[in-house]
């Protein structure tokens, strides 16, 4: 969504925080919204959280080891790094995937009702939802949704942030017709969408940081998230991080042909 913690900061400032107006009322939970006025000097006294396990399984040499490096500079400029185990996540993947599915049938038949089409894995997706899942099955999801918000909020009670590598997975071809009805690729989706799911899911904040481009000239990153309403501790990480290597700016402003070798 921005090119530097900067900009998201900025962002971040206009879309969040209470609103006032008729019919926002919900939105007056959250506080109001905090961006760091200064550069950080260092990363001491900044908790990080890490998995090591749940990071390197099945990531890539590519995308692990950049990842590796970068969390070394952050412990030569001060970072503590605090090591757990992430529990119960084929269980929260499991709940995530009910509660995603649905809310893409739900999706789909709003389209359909609006004369729109869709691909037709998409809708097949669907329709298998609207068939197979009882509605106990999604109160069960968010029922673990809910313990799992306790679990990090303990999580976060120890750690500043938590860790891990973009994904694992960089970003695939585009195919042809892709541009008129969308994909659905499970598959690459799994892989692409595997660490920051489990945020997604309990709604904790996360930020990307880049850490260098892949052979097709995609950028990929550095992923952090943090406790709720703490944005202001991922921008400022960021911003330090950026600081000492700036965004590069890809060499295609438009996807190149890409390389299968």
């Amino acid at each position: 969504m921005a090119h530097t913690p900067q900009d998201c900061a900025r962002l971040y400032a206009v879309m969040a925080g209470p609103d006032y107006q008729v019919g926002s009322e919900q939105s007056r939970i959250q506080p109001k919204v905090t961006i760091p006025k200064t550069l950080l000097k260092s990363l001491v006294g900044v908790k990080v959280g890490i998995d090591q396990c749940w990071n390197q399984t099945g990531v890539p040499d590519s995308l692990f080891n950049p990842f590796q490096k970068r969390l070394n500079w952050m412990i030569d400029q001060g970072a503590e790094i605090v090591h757990f185990i992430m529990p119960e996540k084929d269980v929260v993947y499991a709940a995530h995937l009910m509660c995603f599915s649905n809310e893409i049938a739900s999706d789909v038949i709003r389209y359909q009702q609006q004369g729109k089409q869709v691909d037709y894995d998409v809708e097949m997706i669907s329709n298998i939802q609207a068939q197979t899942v009882r509605a106990t099955d999604y109160f069960i999801a968010n029922k673990i949704r809910t313990k799992f918000m306790r679990i990090m909020d303990d999580l976060f009670s120890k750690m500043d942030i938590i860790a891990t590598p973009m994904s694992k997975s960089t970003m695939v071809e585009i195919g042809a017709g892709d541009h008129l009805y969308g994909r659905s690729d499970a598959k690459t989706v799994g892989k692409i969408s595997y660490f920051t799911r489990i945020f997604n899911f309990v709604g904790c904040p996360g930020i990307m940081v880049q850490l260098g481009h892949d052979k097709n000239d995609v950028p990929f990153g550095f992923h952090m998230a943090a406790k709720w309403w703490n944005e202001e501790k991922l921008f400022e990480i960021a911003a330090f991080m950026e600081s000492e290597a700036p965004y590069k700016k890809p060499a295609h402003l438009h996807t190149p042909p890409f390389k299968t070798a």
